[in-house]
C-alpha cells in the first residue's frame, strides 16, 4: 500500500477540522434527546471499538505500565467532566459560539496551566498572547454585562467549565507521554469512561436509545468514530509527518468551521462579539505558540 503524500495528507486535515468543526453542530442536535451520561456511553461506547483497528493498524501495546494508571484515572475524569459540560451548555447555549469559545481558550488555558502547575517560564510574546487570549475570551462571554443567571443561562458557564477541563486533561495527557503512548492512553481513557459512565446512565435509562430514530445513531457515529477516532487518528499521523507545530496550526480552522456548520445546519447567526473575540484568541494562540517547541496544541476539544 503506498504511503500518503503530504498533500494528501493536508487534505485528510483540512477534512478532519472540518468534521471536529461539526461536532458541536452534531452534538446540539441530540443533546436534548437523552440525558448527558446516555449520550457519553453511546459515544465514547462507539469510540473506544472504532479505536481497536487504529490500534492494531499502529502496533501498540494493549499493556498498561503502572505508572500510568494514575494519569489514566485522571484523564478519565476530566473527560467524563468536560463531556458533562459539554452537554448541558448545548441543552442552553448556542453550538457555534460553544464551539468559538472551548477551541480558542482551550490552548490559552493550557498554557497558563502549564505555567502554574509545572512552573514554565514564558517568554514575553507568550505572555502578551495570554492576556490578549482571556481578552478575547472575555468579549466572547460579554464580560461587560455579565451575572451569573446569564452566564449559566446562555450555556457560557457550562463552556467555560468544559474548556477548563480539556485544558486539564491536555495536561494530563502531555504528562502521560513519559510512560504510555498517547494512542493507548487515549484507548483507555475512552474505555475507562464507557465503563464507569455505564453506571451512571443506569438510571437514566441507557437502553431507551434503541427505541430513537436514525437521527440519533448517525450523530452518535459522526462524534465517535468519525470527530474522536478519525479526526484525532489523522491529527496524531499529521503530527508525525509535518511536526506537532504544522499540525497544531490546522486547529485555527476548527472554531470557524463550528460556526459555519451550525449556521447552515442550525441557523444560529453568530454574534459580532463571537467572531470579534474569536479572531482576538485565535491571534492569542499564534503568539502563545509562535517559535515555541513544546507549545504544540495537543487533542482537540470536540
Amino acid at each position: 500500500m503506498r504511503p500518503i503524500g503530504n498533500i494528501g495528507l493536508i487534505s485528510l486535515m483540512l477534512l478532519s477540522m472540518t468534521i471536529w468543526g461539526g461536532t458541536w453542530t452534531s452534538s446540539k442536535v441530540i443533546a436534548n434527546m437523552a440525558a448527558p451520561e446516555v449520550l457519553i456511553f453511546w459515544r465514547f461506547l462507539f469510540t473506544a471499538v472504532s479505536m481497536l483497528p487504529v490500534m492494531f493498524l499502529y502496533r501498540k501495546s494493549f499493556s498498561i505500565p503502572r505508572k500510568s494508571i494514575g494519569l489514566l484515572l485522571l484523564g478519565t475524569l476530566f473527560l467524563l467532566l468536560y463531556n458533562k459540560f459539554f452537554f448541558w451548555g448545548l441543552q442552553n447555549g448556542l453550538a457555534g459560539a460553544g464551539g468559538v469559545l472551548v477551541t480558542t481558550l482551550n490552548p490559552i488555558l493550557t498554557f497558563l496551566f502549564s505555567v502554574i502547575i509545572f512552573r514554565r517560564k514564558a517568554k514575553r510574546m507568550q505572555l502578551a498572547g495570554l492576556t490578549i487570549g482571556l481578552i478575547g475570551g472575555a468579549i466572547i462571554l460579554h464580560i461587560w454585562s455579565i451575572d451569573l443567571t446569564s452566564l449559566f443561562a446562555s450555556g457560557n458557564a457550562f463552556f467555560l467549565l468544559a474548556t477548563t477541563c480539556w485544558a486539564l486533561l491536555t495536561i494530563t495527557s502531555e504528562k502521560s507521554k513519559r510512560v504510555v503512548s498517547p494512542f493507548v492512553f487515549s484507548f483507555y481513557v475512552y474505555c475507562f469512561l464507557t465503563i464507569i459512565d455505564f453506571f451512571l446512565a443506569l438510571p437514566s435509562g441507557v437502553f431507551r436509545v434503541f427505541s430513537f430514530g436514525h437521527i440519533f445513531w448517525w450523530n452518535i457515529l459522526y462524534m465517535s468514530v468519525f470527530a474522536t477516532t478519525f479526526a484525532t487518528t489523522v491529527f496524531f499521523a499529521a503530527s508525525g509527518r509535518l511536526g506537532s507545530e504544522r499540525a497544531s496550526s490546522f486547529i485555527f480552522l476548527v472554531p470557524f468551521s463550528a460556526v459555519l456548520i451550525a449556521w447552515i445546519i442550525l441557523g444560529e447567526n453568530p454574534q459580532l462579539t463571537t467572531i470579534i473575540g474569536g479572531l482576538i484568541a485565535v491571534a492569542a494562540v499564534y503568539l502563545i505558540n509562535y517559535n515555541h517547541q513544546d507549545g504544540a496544541i495537543t487533542k482537540h476539544p470536540n
